[in-house]
Order: structure tokens, then sequence, then C-alpha cells
């Protein structure tokens, strides 16, 4: 009997765990919802439903190249600065997904190289260590509007008007060691300049990250260029001396136009 009752209870056991494996999951593909389809690909199907999910924050890390252009340019190859300048931009964009526009701030650093000098001056019986370190730093910070499209969630090319400011900064430090004992000072000077420009670049999507059962990330590498029109300024440069003392040169600009091409991730969620 025991025999019995146990082969009965297995038999039951075995028909419910078959029926509960075949049985479709319910998924809500937007539409009405499948039960005849297997198990993979009903997770295939809720995969591709969360794809679709809009995404309206995006945050971007870009490697970034300031390309000045005529007065500009020749103001900063008359002081002896770099005519390029290379760094980063960061950027924070608000995306009305689905209606294809972005509206963002971005802030960065654009470095000229700089100009490095070490002397070593007799002071008393010993010998001190003086550097001299002069670089010249362009900090834009702007505001875009953006149209941006989303082409099945693979690319989003885009065109774009942009408006702001830019710093130029020249600054110097002076370092002293004697022995042990390490001094530093430092001076600077700066102006600004208003900026306008207008800009297209296209997001390419490398990874969607997904947990179910709804929620998406998705990175996304950046590429773009801007032809940016800027206002009078002018620029600066230190020159440090074979002496050990420095002079700064400027330049006015009458306008101060710059190419700006950046590569970078854009992260959206």
């Amino acid at each position: 009997m025991n025999v019995f009752r146990i082969s009965v209870f297995l038999g039951i056991l075995t028909l419910l765990t078959t029926q509960t494996i075949a049985q479709p999951r319910l998924v809500t593909t937007g539409s009405e919802p499948s039960f005849d389809r297997p198990v993979d690909a009903t997770e295939n199907a809720l995969i591709e439903r969360i794809k679709q999910n809009n995404l309206n924050w995006q945050f971007g890390l870009s490697f970034f190249v300031m390309n000045p252009q005529d007065s500009l340019r020749r103001a900063l190859e008359d002081i002896g600065s770099p005519g390029t300048g290379l760094g980063f931009l960061f950027d924070i964009g608000y995306y009305f997904d689905p209606v294809p526009v972005v509206i963002g701030a971005q802030g960065g650093a654009a470095f000229f190289g700089d100009n490095s000098r070490t002397f070593y001056p007799m002071v008393g019986p010993f010998r001190d260590t003086l550097t001299y370190e002069s670089i010249n730093t362009h900090i834009p910070l702007n505001l875009y509007l953006r149209v941006q499209p989303n082409i099945l969630t693979w690319a989003y090319p885009y065109a774009e008007v942009v408006g702001g400011v830019t710093i130029i900064s020249s600054s110097l430090v002076i370092t002293r060691k004697h022995g042990e004992i390490e001094t530093s000072t430092s001076e600077g000077d700066g102006s600004s300049l208003w900026q306008y420009g207008v800009g297209a670049g296209v997001m390419v999507k490398l990874l969607d990250s997904i947990t179910l059962p709804n929620e998406l990330h998705r990175l996304l590498l950046d590429i773009r260029c801007r032809y940016m029109w800027g206002g009078s300024t002018r620029v600066l440069s230190t020159t440090i001396n074979s002496d050990q003392t420095y002079q700064v040169a400027s330049r006015s600009v009458p306008g101060a136009d710059n190419v700006h091409a950046s590569i970078g991730l854009v992260f959206q969620f």
C-alpha cells in the first residue's frame, strides 16, 4: 500500500511539473498578451520592449581638442603659445524622448601647453631648486539646444546651437625647495569672451544594460564637431628668462573663433 501511495504521489508530481514547464509565461509586449511563445522567445520580446524605454537623462565625458582660428591663432603664436589646446569636456543634458530635443550644459578645459624651467641658485653654501611653471588654459562653459532623433535605439545623429562664455587664463607657479623645506607662490591673470556657435555629431550605441523587469541604461560613443564665434578678448602668456626673471606677454584679439572637436562616452538612463 505504501509503495502504491508513493507511486501515485510521484505520478501526480511529475504531471504537475510537466504542466508547469510547458505553460508559457505571460508577457506584455505593448499589444495583446502572448501565451503561445516559448520562454526564451518571451524573454527576448521583453528585452526588446525594454530597449524602447524613454531615457531622459544623459551624462558625457569627452576628450576635447580646441583649434583657434584666424586672429586668435595668430595672437597665440605671437606670444609663443601652442596653437592647439587639448583637454576634456563634461556635459549633462535632458532628453525629451520620444520628442527628439535635448537641452544641456557643458564645461571643461583645454590646456595650451606649459613652459617650465628649473634653476639651482646658490644660497650660502647650499643650492636651492627654483622651478617656474606657466600654464595657459581656456575654460569653455556653454549651454546647448539639440535636435537628436533616435534611430532604432542604435544611432542618435544631432545638430545643435551653442552659446556661453570662455575664460582664458594664464598662471605662473614658482616653487622653491631649500633642503627639506618647499614653498610655492602663484600669480595669474585672465580674460573672458562671449561665444556662440553651431555643431553636429552622432552618438552610436555601444551596449545596453538591462535589469529585469523594466530597467534600462545605455552607453554610447559620441563624436562631435563645433564652430564657435567669439567676441574680442586678450590672450596672455608667461615667458621665463635665463636670469630667473619672467615677463607676461599679452595680445588683443578682435574676434576669437574656434573649432571644437571631441570624442567620448555618453551614459543615458
